[in-house]
């Protein structure tokens, strides 16, 4: 975008990039009287363009010791938001969990809801969520077991520095 100041300069300003992501990978490897390994795993993925928002997530934790495996969890998120205005917006959240050591096999979660930007500063941000929500677990016993839940969500951005935030 090209704007034209009072004084005939040209000025060119570019708009936020529609994508935005991070990932990390975590390796931990211990030896000696025992030997323990954990690895983590984390992507997040944002799109933005004009009045919606699409987010996915993947995380993952893998620890074994020598002999044998003592977590692993798996999980994986898409979430769209259809903004209103600069506060408001609907959403829907579909989430899939995978964890062998939680008593289930997998378990899947959908919602829909009404979000609303609380605090809505150029250091700190408060993004509030609340909606039904349902929910699909399979257990380990070979049967499912199926829920209504309701979703009480938030998300604080604080940046305290301009090169680092919370």
């Amino acid at each position: 975008m090209v704007l034209l100041g009072t004084t005939g300069q040209l000025f060119a300003i570019e708009p936020a990039p529609p994508w935005k992501g991070d990932a990390e990978l975590g390796i931990v490897s211990t030896s000696g009287n025992t030997k323990n390994t954990s690895i983590k795993a984390r992507a997040n993925v944002v799109h933005e363009q004009d009045q919606w928002r699409h987010t996915a997530k993947f995380d993952a934790l893998n620890t074994s010791n020598a002999t044998t495996t003592t977590s692993e969890r798996y999980a994986l998120s898409g979430k769209s938001d259809y903004k209103f205005d600069e506060r408001s917006f609907l959403f829907g959240l579909v989430g899939y969990e995978n964890d062998r050591f939680a008593g289930f096999n997998s378990r899947i979660n959908e919602v829909l809801g009404y979000g609303y930007r609380a605090i809505n500063q150029d250091n700190l941000i408060l993004d509030i969520e609340v909606g039904p929500g349902a929910r699909q677990t399979q257990l380990r016993n070979i049967t499912s077991k199926k829920e209504f839940m309701g979703y009480l969500g938030g998300k604080l951005l604080w940046k305290f520095s301009p090169s680092a935030s919370l």
